[in-house]
């Protein structure tokens, strides 16, 4: 899900010996990067478009045990129609050496982590061992610096935080009256 870095301009040159023609305007600003200043550790080039202009995806820690984690994760299509696009952070509530941690690293390390973490939620055991490169420690520590207490954890993309499950057609019109 990493982007290509920012889009840079190039200024227009007179044919007259390479001398600009017009001052060149300044680069155009890229959106993302005042979002990505509101949430600790993100960069701009993780930030995706979403089919609503002006509209980033949203990032939500999650936990695979969490009853109100799975009920957002059964209305994803509902949220996607919406024009919501959502990124998720795998955060086990419970911490590390835990059956929850351990299901987070299943989930990654799987080869279809959409397949696994759907399995997951819906109280599937998954064979998947885990494996040693894999960001659930990383999820875990930002979530520890948001301080977070529960989830779901919705981080819009202005940066602010929307503690526990929020449904699709609320979270939409929340977006639309922040924008």
């Amino acid at each position: 899900m990493i982007a290509k870095r920012l889009l840079m301009l190039l200024a227009l040159y007179g044919a007259a010996g390479g001398v600009p023609a017009q001052p060149a305007p300044p680069p155009a600003a890229d959106p993302r990067a005042d979002v990505a200043a509101h949430i600790p550790g993100a960069h701009p080039e993780e930030l995706h478009a979403t089919a609503v202009p002006g509209i980033w995806e949203l990032t939500v820690f999650t936990d695979i045990d969490c009853p109100y984690c799975r009920k957002l994760h059964s209305q994803i299509a509902a949220y996607n129609r919406l024009g919501i696009r959502v990124r998720y952070l795998l955060y086990p509530r419970t911490g590390p050496n835990t059956e929850s941690w351990t299901k987070a690293e299943q989930v990654w390390c799987s080869g279809d982590r959409n397949t696994a973490l759907t399995r997951a939620k819906l109280g599937e055991a998954l064979n998947t061992k885990p494996c040693a490169d894999n960001p659930v420690a990383r999820s875990y520590a930002l979530g520890q610096e948001f301080a977070l207490e529960g989830t779901p954890a919705i981080i819009t993309p202005s940066g602010e935080l929307l503690p526990g499950y929020v449904p699709p057609d609320v979270l939409a019109a929340h977006l639309n009256d922040n924008k």
